[in-house]
């Protein structure tokens, strides 16, 4: 397996956090000394009550225990003692605001480092501005302010892709609902909570009547328009821990989280006469027939499954 293999995902999280952390403790100890060799003592102290709280937080995190406040504790103090130190003219401690950007995102997720390092660089600019160091600034800051907004989109363009990806992987490209894989997954997962802790599971079965005959009667174009439609009838009576698949081309599976059978069978007629009540194109209507089981508490997911399927 190798080392990483050894390392679960909350060993990995602490390192990147205590790396952070001594991080900020090096610069924020390195600020301190350089403005007290300056002879700047009272800027220093908040250099020393940054590294003091990061220390602490070293310590603290040996726990596993990460509180984002905390964090944020961790984070601001030094951008107060840059901004501070800055309107004193001590340039020099601009050389590792670069280093708390990279900080901010280790310790945080991307959207809340970004707020925190958007705060700190504009008003980085507008102080630099102030002190009439324009010229610097722009050169210095803005580069690093349009890089940022370049990576954020890009980071805001990669989740979404993940998140279609994700979805894809789940879901039935017509309907919407959960395709076969990912049912079969989470029936699976439901029959396992059912033997270990005898909570009711259940499962509906709606199944259009002949559908080869009425994708032959309707046209393709239309019996799938009809599909859609039902799966958003039927997705609006459920509740939002349910689950609707849809298993085969006319074959609809419901999952039923903590349900007895008795309450399954009235979603059941719910869902018909949902579906009956519903005005299709043309009136259109097809007979649908429905079985509803429950787990019993022994049995595999397979066999559960194939109740309804066979």
């Amino acid at each position: 397996m190798g080392l990483l293999g050894t390392l679960s995902k909350s060993n990995l999280r602490k390192a990147r956090f205590e790396t952070a952390l001594l991080a900020l403790l090096f610069i924020s100890i390195y600020q301190s000394l350089g403005l007290i060799y300056h002879g700047v003592i009272y800027q220093s102290l908040l250099f020393i009550l940054s590294a003091a709280c990061q220390l602490r937080y070293i310590f603290w995190s040996s726990s596993s225990v990460f509180r984002v406040q905390n964090v944020f504790f961790c984070l601001i103090i030094p951008w107060i003692a840059l901004l501070i130190s800055l309107w004193g003219s001590q340039y020099p401690v601009l050389d590792w605001f670069y280093i708390l950007f990279i900080c901010a995102y280790l310790l945080l997720t991307t959207k809340e480092a970004n707020i925190v390092n958007g705060i700190g660089l504009v008003m980085l600019l507008v102080l630099l501005c102030i002190l009439g160091d324009f010229s610097r600034a722009a050169a210095q800051l803005l580069p690093f302010m349009i890089l940022l907004v370049i990576t954020n989109l890009l980071g805001h363009q990669y989740q979404y892709l993940t998140t279609a990806l994700k979805h894809l992987q789940t879901s039935d490209l017509l309907t919407n609902c959960a395709n076969r894989e990912y049912f079969q997954q989470e029936v699976n997962r439901a029959s396992g909570i059912s033997l270990r802790y005898k909570i009711n599971m259940s499962l509906i079965a709606l199944q259009l009547d002949d559908s080869a005959l009425q994708v032959t009667r309707m046209g393709h174009e239309k019996y799938d328009q009809y599909l859609v439609a039902l799966a958003q009838v039927w997705t609006s009576r459920l509740r939002n821990t349910d689950l609707l698949c849809r298993y085969n081309e006319g074959l609809f599976l419901v999952l039923l989280p903590s349900t007895g059978l008795d309450s399954a069978r009235s979603l059941a007629t719910d869902l018909l006469k949902a579906s009956d009540a519903y005005d299709f194109n043309d009136g259109e209507k097809l007979v649908i027939h429905t079985k509803t089981v429950v787990h019993d508490g022994n049995e595999g997911w397979e066999d559960w499954l194939s109740k309804v399927t066979l």
